[in-house]
C-alpha cells in the first residue's frame, strides 16, 4: 500500500505544471559624486557621464552635491518564464532628510541658491530650465563611434527613445506647483516612458537597465544598454548646517517593464500593449555627511568693555577704556563685574586670568568672583580659551582689560580730593541716572550724606598705582 502511495505522489509530481515566478523587477541605484561635463555639452559636445558612487556615508565638502540615478531591469513575468526585456516606464521622486529623519527645507535651487537644479537644464543653451536632466548615458551599439544619447533621443542620436519623458517639480516650481511648503525638500514626478514600440523601423530600442553595454538580452541577440544613469542633477547647499544627510528615491507609480511574449524587441513592432507592470520596484537611499570647511572671516576682537555694579537693584556700567590710561573705577570696592564684547561670534569656553568667566552670548564675556580688591591697585583681566564660531576652530586672541580701582575719585582725575567732595553734594538726594551714577559711591542706590562722608574719608590719602593698557 505504501509503496502504490508512492508511485501515486510521484506521478501527480510529474505531471503537475511547472509556473514560473513573476519576479520581474526595476531597482534603483543612487550615486554621488558623478560629473556630467556640464560646460561642454553646453558648448555643444555630449560627453558621456563619469560615474559617481553609490556608497553610503561620503563626505561632502562643497556646497554642490552631484547625484545621479541608475536603473536595473531582471527577472521575468507572465508565469511563463518570458524576459523582461528592459524598462518600458520610469517613474521616481527624490527627497532630501537630515539626521532626524526631517525633509530640508529646500525648493527650486541655483548655484549659490540651496534647492534642486541642473547644471545643463538652466535655460541657456538651448536648454530648457529644469530642477534635473537625463544623464547622457547611452550606446546603442558599443560596435559603432557615435555620441552619447539620453533616455529619450531618438535611436538616431543614439537613445532608446522612451519620448514620453517629465521633468520634476518642487516647491513653487515649475509655475502651478505647489507654493505652500508642501514640496520642500522633495523633487516630485521625474521619469521617461516609450510611447510606443516599433523597433522594425530603428524607431525604439529595448533593453534600457538590462546589463553591460555590448551584451544580449535572451536568444533575440539585442544589445543591452546596461545599468548607467538615466538621470542626474545637482543639491545646493549653501546654508545648510554641515551634518549628516540622507538622499532618499521613491519610487512612483507606473514602472513598467517590456514584455517577453512577442518579437518586440529587435525588429518588431507593438501597437498595442507592449509593456507590463513591474513585479517588483525597488527605491533606495544614499547617505552623506556635509562638511563645508568654513572661513572664520574676520577674527573677533574685543569691541568694548564695562566695570558693571548693581545701585540699589539696578545695573550701571562704566565704559573702560582699551587703550591708553586704564578707566579709575571709583565705586566702593572696586571692579566686580566685568563685561567684555566683542565684533563678532565666539565659541568654547572662556577661562579669565582673574575670577570666573562665562560666554554669555557669542559676543559677550562676563567675568565675575574678582575677590577683595585692593584700593589703589590696578585690577587687570585677561580673558583666552575662546574660538571664532563662523568656523569653531579660529583662536580669538587673549584680551587684556585694566582698570583702576580708586575708591572716592568720581572726577577720575587720579586722586581723591576737594573736588571730588564738590561732585557728589551737588547730586545729592538726585535720583540716579546714566550721568550721575559714579557719585553713588558706596552703590547703595541713592546719593547722600553718606557717600559725601565716604569720599572726605578718601580725600588725599591713597595714590593709584600706575596703570595703562
Amino acid at each position: 500500500m505504501k509503496k502504490i502511495l508512492g508511485l501515486v505522489a510521484l506521478t501527480l509530481v510529474a505531471t503537475a505544471p511547472v509556473m514560473a515566478a513573476d519576479n520581474a523587477t526595476i531597482a534603483y541605484q543612487l550615486e554621488l559624486g558623478g560629473n556630467n561635463h556640464a560646460a561642454q555639452v553646453k558648448a555643444g559636445t555630449a560627453v558621456p557621464y563619469t560615474a559617481g558612487n553609490p556608497a553610503d556615508g561620503q563626505t561632502l565638502t562643497t556646497a554642490t552635491l552631484n547625484y545621479a540615478v541608475r536603473v536595473t531591469v531582471s527577472g521575468e513575468h507572465g508565469g511563463a518564464g518570458l524576459i523582461a526585456y528592459g524598462a518600458a516606464n520610469l517613474v521616481w521622486d527624490l527627497e532630501l532628510r537630515d539626521a532626524g529623519n526631517n525633509l530640508v527645507a529646500i525648493g527650486k535651487g541655483a548655484p549659490g541658491t540651496a534647492g534642486f537644479y541642473s547644471s545643463i537644464n538652466d535655460g541657456t543653451a538651448g536648454n530648457p530650465l529644469a530642477a534635473a536632466a537625463f544623464a547622457f548615458a547611452f550606446d546603442l551599439d558599443p560596435t559603432v563611434a557615435g555620441d552619447p544619447g539620453r533616455i529619450f533621443d531618438p535611436v538616431s542620436a543614439n537613445g532608446p527613445h522612451l519620448a514620453q519623458k517629465t521633468y520634476p517639480s518642487t516647491n513653487a516650481f515649475p509655475a502651478g506647483a505647489p507654493s505652500d511648503g508642501s514640496l520642500l525638500g522633495k523633487l516630485i514626478g521625474m521619469g521617461a516612458g516609450y510611447q510606443d514600440f516599433k523597433a522594425s523601423d530603428g524607431t525604439e530600442r529595448a533593453g534600457v537597465g538590462i546589463g553591460t553595454v555590448g551584451g544580449t538580452i535572451g536568444s533575440e541577440g539585442c544589445y543591452a544598454l546596461a545599468t548607467g544613469p538615466v538621470a542626474e542633477g545637482q543639491i545646493d547647499l549653501t546654508g545648510v548646517p554641515n551634518g549628516a544627510y540622507t538622499l532618499k528615491l521613491v519610487a512612483g507609480n507606473g514602472n513598467n517593464v517590456l514584455r517577453g511574449d512577442s518579437d518586440y524587441f529587435c525588429g518588431g513592432n507593438a501597437s498595442g500593449n507592449f509593456a507590463v507592470k513591474a513585479d517588483a520596484v525597488v527605491g533606495d537611499t544614499i547617505s552623506f555627511n556635509l562638511l563645508i570647511p568654513v572661513s572664520c572671516g574676520t577674527v573677533p576682537a574685543l569691541a568694548s568693555a564695562t566695570s558693571v555694579r548693581t545701585h540699589g537693584g539696578v545695573d550701571f556700567a562704566l565704559p573702560l577704556a582699551l587703550t591708553g590710561a586704564a578707566t579709575v573705577e571709583p565705586r566702593q570696592n572696586g571692579p566686580q563685574t566685568i563685561v567684555l564684547t566683542y565684533s563678532a561670534a565666539m565659541s568654547g569656553t572662556p577661562v579669565a586670568s582673574v575670577g570666573t568667566a562665562t560666554l554669555t552670548n557669542p559676543t559677550t564675556v562676563t567675568v565675575t568672583g574678582l575677590g577683595t580688591i585692593v584700593d589703589g591697585s590696578c585690577v587687570a583681566v585677561t580673558v583666552s580659551g575662546l574660538k571664532c564660531a563662523a568656523d569653531n576652530v579660529t583662536a580669538v586672541p587673549a584680551a587684556t582689560v585694566k582698570v583702576v580701582a580708586l575708591f572716592g575719585d568720581v572726577n577720575q582725575s587720579g586722586g581723591v580730593d576737594a573736588a571730588d567732595i564738590g561732585q557728589v553734594k551737588l547730586q545729592s538726594l538726585k535720583p540716579i541716572t546714566a550721568s550721575n551714577y559714579l557719585k553713588d559711591v558706596n552703590v547703595s542706590g541713592g546719593i547722600d550724606a553718606a557717600d559725601i562722608g565716604q569720599v572726605k574719608l578718601r580725600s588725599l590719602k591713597v595714590t593709584p598705582a600706575t596703570c595703562s593698557n
